[in-house]
Order: structure tokens, then sequence, then C-alpha cells
């Protein structure tokens, strides 16, 4: 017995190629890219301050974890879109 899902064509990541994949896709790349955005204007406006070092560690830490999700939420993007020609 098949699955309903073995006729649609998705990525090498597992994602579905579809239009509503990537409307979904891009509404997570906003939120991620707000909250680095969010992050980032907090690291500016603290800079010269004194501030707690293992704050500035995992503050650090966060940009980056938001930044490879971003790349990643992209690619993602840039994949499906390829795949829907």
């Amino acid at each position: 017995m098949q699955s309903q899902f073995s006729n649609k064509k998705h990525t090498q990541d597992g994602l579905c190629v579809s239009s509503s994949e990537i409307a979904r896709l891009s509404k997570q790349l906003k939120c991620c890219k707000e909250q680095y955005d969010g992050l980032r204007i907090r690291q500016l406006t603290r800079a010269g301050v004194e501030q707690d070092p293992t704050k500035a560690k995992s503050d650090a830490a966060d940009l980056e974890r938001f930044k490879s999700q971003i790349q990643k939420l992209e690619k993602n993007i840039l994949e499906i879109k390829l795949d829907l020609k």
C-alpha cells in the first residue's frame, strides 16, 4: 500500500516542493531575520557599556545560530523555487 504523499516531489532535505512550502519557509525566514536584527541592535546599543562576558558570548553564539538558520532557509527556498520550474 502506497502513501498518499508518494507522488509529490521532495528536495534533498526532504521538504515538499510546493508554493505553500515556500510560503511557510518565508514566514520562518522573516521571523529569524527579525530575531537576528533585534539581537544585533541590542548588541550594538550595549557597545562600550560594561556587560557580563558570558552574556556577550551567549549573544554572539545566538547571532551565529540565527545567521546559519537564515542561510539554510534561503537555500531551501531557492532550491524549492528551482524545482518548481
